[in-house]
């Protein structure tokens, strides 16, 4: 069964001092446990970058912006999130790169 995973739940598993790590931890754990996927939707992804780099913007955290964003290369690799509009998966890697130029 896959399992929509929200923003909130994105953010938490990628930022560790995230108020809700521990708990987007636990829930991330007990998904695979119970043998289920994450289903990783474009507008989630997004939405969890742009909350997470603003937050890191604002707390003049910039370096950790380009780190975040390989963690979420490593938990959401591009070709695991599904892509609603047939455009934006070849985009994707330019719109990283923005963040972090």
């Amino acid at each position: 069964m896959e399992v929509v995973i929200d923003s909130s739940v994105l953010v938490g598993l990628l930022v560790p001092n995230d108020h809700w790590h521990s708990q987007a931890v636990a829930l991330w754990e007990a998904i695979k446990a119970a043998g289920h996927v994450g289903l990783f939707l474009d507008c989630v992804a997004t939405e969890a970058i742009s909350v997470a780099t603003r937050r890191l913007h604002e707390k003049g955290y910039l370096a950790d912006i380009e780190p975040l964003l390989d963690r979420l290369n490593a938990q959401v690799p591009r070709e695991t999130i599904t892509w609603i509009p047939p455009d934006v998966p070849h985009l994707y890697p330019q719109v990283l790169a923005l963040i972090t130029a």
